[in-house]
This record gives structure tokens, C-alpha cells and sequence, in this order.
């Protein structure tokens, strides 16, 4: 991940980028540019061919990191719906868009966060739905909401703030 042009810091630092490779004339590294940072390719063209001045905003920058971050991961199930909560909360957050394009941010490290959190959260299944569901009593489940998920999400990337 973010082999050729390493990790960019914010928006602004990837449209300079972007600008100077445009400038070049240089299409398909503007091209893997997006790539290598989850940037829409209707958008990248739509770039290119000047119909929007920019080659991406905040939230375009953020989300495009967390789908590359994603993609390179392999999440699924509960780590899939974790990077959605995130997605959710920067839709709506401008500073937590730029904290999420932050160099030295990433996904891999705030899903810890949770998951480590989780692991410390459990109960064992009660017996009556145990016996119904056939799995075993003694099965350890998380007893963390989704809203407590979120608060440790958003405070790895917010510094505790909301």
C-alpha cells in the first residue's frame, strides 16, 4: 500500500501531487495515484478532463484511505462494519476526515483498538440460548455496544474527542 507515492498527510499534499502530475502530462500516474489511495476512477477523470478543479477533497481523501486500507486488509463481517461506522462518522466530520488521512492513522491499528477492547468485554452465552443455538455454554461473547465500538474508533483517530 502506498508504494509508489507513499502516504500523503491530507488532501492538499495529494492534490499538489496530483497537480504536478497532471501538469506533466503524466495521466496514468494521476492515475495510480488514485489507485494506491482509493480514489473514485470516474472521479480521477472527471479530474483530468477539468470538469472538477480538484483531485480530491477531505472526505474523498479519507474515505478513499479507509477503502484502500480495507481492500488490504481483507476485512469482513465485524471488522467490515467497524470501517462502515467510521465511514458514517467522517461523512458527517470534517476534523475526523483529516485525522483519518493522517500520516501514521490507520485502520489496522484503531480495529485493534476495538478488538482489544472487545476481548476484555466477555460473557459466556446464557444456558437457555446456548442449549437453543446448540453452541456450548461455556462460548465467550462480547458484551460491547456499538456505540462503545464507535467512542474507541473515534478516539484513536480524535485523540478522545467527539
Amino acid at each position: 500500500m502506498f508504494d509508489k507515492f507513499g502516504e500523503f498527510d491530507s488532501a492538499e499534499e495529494m492534490n499538489r501531487a496530483a497537480d504536478a502530475q497532471k501538469a506533466e502530462g503524466d495521466t496514468a500516474a494521476v492515475e495510480l495515484l488514485a489507485k494506491e489511495n482509493g480514489i473514485d476512477p470516474e472521479d480521477v477523470q472527471d479530474y483530468l478532463n477539468g470538469v472538477v478543479g480538484e483531485f480530491c477533497t477531505p472526505l474523498t481523501a479519507a474515505l478513499g484511505k479507509l477503502e484502500a486500507e480495507s481492500a488490504a486488509l481483507g476485512l469482513f463481517g465485524i471488522f467490515q462494519s467497524w470501517k462502515e461506522m467510521l465511514v458514517d462518522e467522517a461523512i458527517k466530520n470534517v476534523e475526523l476526515q483529516g485525522n483519518i488521512r493522517k500520516k501514521g492513522k490507520n485502520l489496522k491499528d484503531a480495529l485493534a483498538a476495538v478488538l482489544k477492547e472487545e476481548s476484555k468485554k466477555r460473557k459466556t452465552i446464557p444456558a437457555d440460548i446456548a442449549k437453543a443455538s446448540g453452541v456450548p455454554v461455556n462460548t465467550p461473547v462480547s458484551t460491547m455496544t456499538a456505540r462503545d465500538q464507535k467512542k474507541i474508533l473515534l478516539a484513536y483517530y480524535l485523540g478522545g474527542k467527539k
